[in-house]
């Protein structure tokens, strides 16, 4: 699954960045940024969006995504089922607005894929280190002025910055290398034998992550492809030899072809817990205040802490999900919201088999609390971690994100681990909490 899907968040969320970081952080002042790394293509005219006109001189070759003839039934089924719920299908995430059911945009363009490698294509100035770690950062005084990095010969190398230090290294990863470096809360680090160099209580702390809740049915034969793609047979070996002889057939699909972003007002407000919480914040809607679509967030954060000065070993990482019951609620009605549409709608009801694994307590609350925080697990997104595990859901996948920007003179924390306000995007290129439909 090595490319992005492309969407670029509210224009809610951007203008209210503005009280962070000034006007030239709002929508319209970082609307050019959004098509400036990639080029759109629509080689066969299908799509009316005006992209064509946006995305022009990027790197990244993006394009809606394929849409396989074997999914075809799929397709159709899902389309009914939604409209006949009175939703509405859209082609226009990118202006601002985000609602509706949507044929996504990946960084897939005739079979090939393309990633974050692009921009560094050709790069004099830029080197890779594979198999490397980078162990603390070199500083002079309160001045970081390079690195120390273990490189794939098990030797320390000392790598100096001329002008700058960018610190990119994930969620998890770029903390942990902070505090290694004397960077971070006094009292944690001296429990860990480290020399404070600068005492920030931050470092580490306000983790937000997104839980995901996998999700399943198990449809009638004929609506996947299991066939081609996962299970040995004749039509798996017809879909290799296609897609290595003319990069053609399933195999070219990133296999995530719709994408939904719904809003569920009238199923949070039934909820008490809910009503009280928006009472609390003025009358504004927790998990979409200016008209967002929702998304579930956990407000309890967590963080992430040092076990040793080994810079190899994996830093403690309290994720704390779940600790607030709105958000159990939240992830629960979104799960009824999109079961209303599966089970009962036109078209997709009549292809659904049953639960899988096991059902789903919907009837029970107290049952379905605890499935929740039995099934949930972390998405790996909110701050585009280098290790993107991912977690997904043949139906059904939550997705979030949160980050914020924090610099130390010449050192940048510039991680995705870092904006200010959470996004309905991801930051590795843009999309968050939404139905995913695969």
């Amino acid at each position: 699954m090595n490319y992005y899907t492309w969407v670029p968040g509210s224009k809610a969320t951007f203008d209210d960045w503005a009280a962070y970081g000034g006007d030239t952080w709002n929508w319209d002042n970082c609307y050019d940024y959004f098509h400036k790394p990639a080029t759109y293509f629509d080689d066969g005219n299908l799509y009316e969006t005006g992209l064509k006109d946006m995305w022009t001189a990027g790197p990244l070759e993006v394009a809606h995504a394929e849409l396989v003839p074997q999914l075809h039934p799929f397709r159709d089924a899902l389309r009914k089922a939604w409209t006949s719920k009175g939703h509405s299908l859209t082609e226009d995430v990118y202006s601002g607005t985000m609602h509706g059911l949507t044929t996504c945009i990946t960084s897939i363009h005739n079979g090939k894929r393309s990633g974050s490698d692009v921009f560094i294509r050709g790069k004099p100035n830029v080197t890779l280190m594979h198999s490397s770690q980078a162990q603390k950062l070199i500083l002079e005084g309160n001045t970081v002025t390079g690195v120390l990095v273990q490189g794939p010969d098990g030797k320390t190398h000392a790598i100096k910055a001329k002008r700058e230090v960018i610190v990119a290294a994930g969620v998890f990863e770029s903390p942990k290398l902070l505090m290694l470096s004397g960077i971070g809360p006094a009292s944690h680090l001296k429990e860990k034998g480290i020399k404070p160099v600068v005492d920030s209580m931050h470092v580490g702390q306000n983790l937000l992550d997104h839980p995901i809740m996998p999700h399943v049915f198990r449809l009638k034969d004929g609506y996947g492809l299991d066939n081609y793609i996962v299970h040995p047979g004749p039509k798996h070996e017809e879909a290799v030899k296609t897609y290595g002889s003319a990069k053609d057939g399933p195999l070219r699909s990133g296999l995530l072809e719709l994408v939904a972003f719904p809003r569920i007002d009238e199923r949070l407000q039934k909820d008490e817990g809910y009503r009280q919480l928006k009472e609390q914040l003025g009358g504004k809607d927790p998990y979409g205040p200016g008209g967002q679509p929702h998304f579930e967030i956990d407000f309890v954060k967590g963080e992430v802490k040092l076990k040793s000065q080994d810079p190899l070993e994996k830093p403690h990482i309290n994720l704390n999900f779940l600790a607030n019951d709105t958000d159990i609620v939240a992830l629960r009605e979104g799960v009824l919201w999109v079961d209303d549409i599966l089970m009962n709608g036109e078209g997709f009801k009549d292809i659904i088999l049953e639960d899988y694994p096991k059902p789903l307590p919907r009837d029970d609350p107290d049952a379905m609390k605890k499935e929740i925080l039995e099934r949930s697990q972390t998405g790996y997104r909110k701050f585009s971690s280098p290790a993107e595990y991912g977690g997904s859901s043949r139906v059904l996948r939550l997705c979030q994100i949160l980050a914020a920007r924090a610099v130390y003179r010449r050192m940048s924390w510039r991680a995705s681990s870092i904006l200010p306000l959470p996004s309905t995007v991801l930051t590795a290129s843009a999309s968050l909490m939404r139905p995913c439909f695969l």
